[in-house]
């Protein structure tokens, strides 16, 4: 069975928050948007080259966090097939990005 990917739409609204910011940010932003252009181009791995953080997420249960610039993370759940891009985190102050 297929992968499905759903994004939520406030990621954008994070991308486009942590774009503002410039910098180091922008890298997040582009490693966000691949994500999202390689899932519409129906790639096999959309998050191929973002390497998933050193430590789990065990308060969501199948929570995988990946680890974008600048101390960002694309926080994503799976469940069965498919696959919830649910929001950008900050992490240097444990927040998420102010949209």
């Amino acid at each position: 069975m297929a992968k499905q990917y759903i994004h939520m739409p406030i990621i954008l609204d994070q991308a486009q928050s942590l774009n503002a910011r410039g910098g180091g940010y922008l890298r997040a932003v582009n490693q966000v948007l691949a994500i999202i252009t390689n899932i519409t181009k129906g790639v096999e791995d959309p998050f191929v080259g973002i390497s998933t953080t050193n430590h789990g997420e065990t308060r969501l249960k199948n929570c995988i966090k990946y680890d974008l610039s600048k101390f960002c993370r694309l926080v994503t759940v799976h469940e069965k097939n498919k696959i919830f891009l649910f929001f950008l985190v900050k992490v240097l102050n444990f927040s998420y990005i102010d949209t």
